[in-house]
């Protein structure tokens, strides 16, 4: 496998793939890019952030964007196109490492969906980390679930001083309140239905595989600031969420 982005989880990766034998090439900010002059047709993972996939996709040849594998974080569809990227293996990672190099943790199965998903989620399942391939509209449903998870778990420890293991226990009403409303947003926007109870419980678990991870509200534009603006467009009152998003130190 191929990767671009030298962050946590493509070192994470890297060290994993070295442990059991598998051939994994890691391409960062100044080396390894000569990988891509080959022939198109097997997956590039790209594990950089949110804000660094313009810039790095640039860099990759023309011939081979198609093989790209995005796996950022966020409601970044129209981002994706903008970028001309709309027609590349999409993927929602439900696994985290802690530091670069690290070990990973897997709370959940990772999701693909796109030309390259079963070959991804193959190589996925060869290094003992779970995956599936599904349709592009359960894709939508599981980009909204992550989003949520980033947006809600992220903001309620944040504001609190919580690392997120913590929200749960001890601000679960204000989080059922918060993720209230933004299923209601993601609603309106997506046409996903997701039960309040089903998400809370699967984000709660998911939560449980991470309980020490760090919350802070990041990559704001794709996470939180998209349910503010979407909240806005589509006319979907979120008290909540604009009151926490005032008391963030």
């Amino acid at each position: 496998m191929i990767a671009i982005g030298a962050g946590r989880v493509g070192t994470s990766l890297a060290t994993r793939c070295a442990a059991l034998g598998r051939p994994f090439t890691l391409i960062d900010r100044s080396t390894g890019w000569e990988a891509l002059e080959t022939e198109p047709g097997r997956p590039v993972l790209l594990l950089v952030g949110t804000g660094d996939l313009d810039a790095a996709s640039a860099r990759v040849p023309p011939h081979r964007r198609g093989d790209l594998v995005l796996v950022q974080n966020g409601m970044i569809r129209s981002y994706v196109a903008d970028l001309g990227l709309q027609r590349c293996t999409r993927g929602i990672l439900y696994l985290a490492a802690a530091t670069r190099g690290g070990s990973i943790l897997a709370g959940d199965r990772t999701v693909l969906s796109g030309p390259h998903a079963e070959e991804v989620e193959r190589w996925f399942r060869s290094i003992d980390l779970p995956a599936r391939t599904v349709d592009w509209l359960r894709l939508t449903w599981y980009e909204l679930e992550k989003t949520i998870w980033l947006a809600a778990w992220n903001l309620v420890g944040a504001v609190h001083g919580k690392v997120v293991g913590r929200v749960v226990p001890e601000h679960g009403d204000a989080l059922r309140a918060l993720v209230t409303e933004l299923l209601a947003v993601g609603r309106a926007s997506t046409g996903v239905e997701a039960p309040l109870d089903f998400v809370l419980d699967r984000l709660t678990r998911y939560t449980a595989a991470i309980p020490d991870w760090p919350a802070g509200v990041r990559d704001f534009a794709f996470r939180n600031g998209w349910f503010v603006a979407e909240s806005r467009r589509l006319g979907v009152p979120t008290p909540v969420h604009d009151a926490l998003l005032a008391r963030l130190p």
